[in-house]
């Protein structure tokens, strides 16, 4: 292995001759002043006005830095729909344009993506991408960032060695070329691979140098999400009060500057300290914070986690009710007294429960319109995709032969409708329709993925003409295979197939 470093090290030491640096380009047209300060909504309105004014001068680079921002901001709000919509249209511009360091950044956006889908093998396949466009582009940062990603990957999966290995590569890289920001972070990420491996003690000294980066770069947000890292390393080094200590501090900093996000996170570090102390009417406690922060409180798994912790708390009551009383009668008394805090708790929660349902129907017909807008927008989105890819054929016809042609058509007909699109767009469907196309295949078990697709498609209520984009196909294509749907449902001549798909 370090033959294997000091070869990566002479290769790397003759790459600060002809570097192009995408990231530093970004960084630098950022309209964003106090990044550190600025809460994520500034951003975003910041950020779209930047991007209103690149598309207004016909600006594709700063356009395209433009998808990249929002992309960050609203994946930073945990907005997820949001996220895949601005990474959709950036990889319709970089899909036009055949830059390999747009394409390594886009690659390196793509992550974000598969993260959320908890798809470690596409993330790793989108990091070996994202190296080799970045070093076609010698661009060394994000070399380095491609192959810190890898060792942070590796870890998630418990392949330690590997994460090891691409972390050696990675580091010097990030620390020649890249930011102190940047590095903070990957100190960060190994100090998780250092928690995850066992070695907490490892993962303590990496996660104070990532802290110190902040101080140093005056970056207090970033460095709170590092503390509170810190504060789970010391909970595994079973130093409880100082981890209590820390994480006490961190809840009053947040609390004043009001970050949210970073208080979620506190409070569920804090729970989770509380329980493993065997405190648990203090982890209870935090177990609500928490939870009301994110108004999930009505969610399966909080209620089942909730009585868990009561149910713990009462019995540990109990004892020392038995153990402080030897009297029966006072015993009894506090069996009463118990009987009645339990009824109380149980008449709260109902009450608590009554509300939270009431609320969360009213909310249901604003979050339903929501969610069909979301599905609305990405299957406009993939619309304006195909149809870019469609513009591009018409354009290539005109100049190539006819050989050209075809081999043209078979690379747009593997990429007009890729199954990662129709993986987001059925994603998006099921929120907006839950079990709809469960429902399909178990009233029509013969009908065929081409079949359920154009289902879906009438189910939004789109033309000929948008069926005939989203799909692929020509317009006499989508009559077709129309015809083919009403017999496969054996629908009567006298019914409409589209009414008949709207009220399935």
């Amino acid at each position: 292995m370090r033959l294997v470093l000091f070869i990566f090290a002479l290769f790397f030491s003759n790459l600060t001759q002809s570097q192009t640096y995408f990231k530093t380009a970004l960084n630098k047209a950022d309209p964003v002043v106090n990044k550190t300060q600025s809460t994520t909504s500034e951003k975003i309105k910041i950020h779209k006005i930047f991007l209103q004014k690149a598309i207004s001068n016909q600006n594709k680079t700063n356009e395209l830095y433009g998808y990249l921002y929002l992309l960050a901001d609203y994946f930073d709000s945990s907005n997820y729909v949001m996220t895949s919509n601005y990474y959709l249209k950036a990889e319709i511009l970089v899909t036009k344009h055949k830059n390999p360091s747009w394409e390594a950044a886009l690659n390196l956006k793509k992550v974000l993506i598969l993260a959320i889908k908890n798809n470690p093998k596409g993330k790793l396949n989108q990091l070996q991408k994202a190296y080799q466009k970045s070093k076609a582009a010698k661009d060394s940062i994000y070399m380095g960032e491609s192959l810190e990603q890898m060792s942070a990957t590796y870890g998630e999966m418990d392949q330690y060695e590997k994460a090891e290995y691409y972390f050696q590569l990675a580091l010097p890289l990030i620390k020649k070329f890249d930011t102190k920001q940047y590095l903070g972070i990957a100190y960060n990420n190994y100090s998780n691979l250092k928690s995850y491996e066992g070695q907490p003690t490892k993962a303590l000294a990496y996660i104070n140098s990532a802290i110190t980066i902040t101080q140093e770069t005056n970056d207090p947000y970033t460095g709170m999400m590092y503390r509170l890292n810190k504060g789970a390393v010391l909970k595994e080094l079973k130093l409880f009060k100082d981890a209590e200590t820390l994480l006490k501090a961190c809840e009053k900093t947040n609390v004043k500057n009001d970050w949210k996000e970073r208080l979620t996170h506190n409070y569920i570090g804090l729970a989770d300290l509380y329980e493993q102390w065997g405190d648990y009417k203090s982890s209870l406690l935090y177990y609500q914070k928490h939870y009301e922060e994110k108004e999930i409180l009505n969610g399966k798994e909080v209620r089942l986690k909730i009585a868990d912790l009561e149910d713990q708390n009462l019995k540990n009551e109990r004892e020392i009710e038995l153990k402080d009383n030897q009297i029966s009668i006072i015993n009894y008394k506090r069996k009463i007294d118990q009987l009645v805090l339990v009824t109380i708790i149980i008449l709260l929660t109902l009450l608590g429960t009554l509300y939270f349902w009431k609320k969360q129907k009213k909310q249901t017909k604003a979050e339903f319109e929501e969610k069909l807008s979301d599905l609305k927008k990405l299957t406009h989105l993939l619309i304006s995709k195909n149809n870019a890819l469609l513009n591009q054929k018409n354009t290539t016809t005109e100049t190539t032969t006819d050989e050209h042609v075809n081999e043209y058509d078979n690379l747009l007909i593997k990429k007009i409708l890729t199954d990662s699109d129709w993986l987001s767009f059925k994603t998006y469907f099921e929120k907006a329709y839950p079990n709809f196309i469960n429902r399909i295949r178990s009233t029509y078990p013969q009908i065929t993925a081409a079949e359920e697709r154009l289902f879906l498609c009438l189910k939004l209520n789109l033309n000929n003409k948008e069926v005939a984009s989203i799909l692929g196909i020509s317009n006499e294509g989508v009559k077709k295979s129309r015809n083919r749907l009403r017999k496969r449902i054996d629908l009567n001549a006298a019914e409409k197939l589209n009414d008949y798909v709207r009220t399935f």
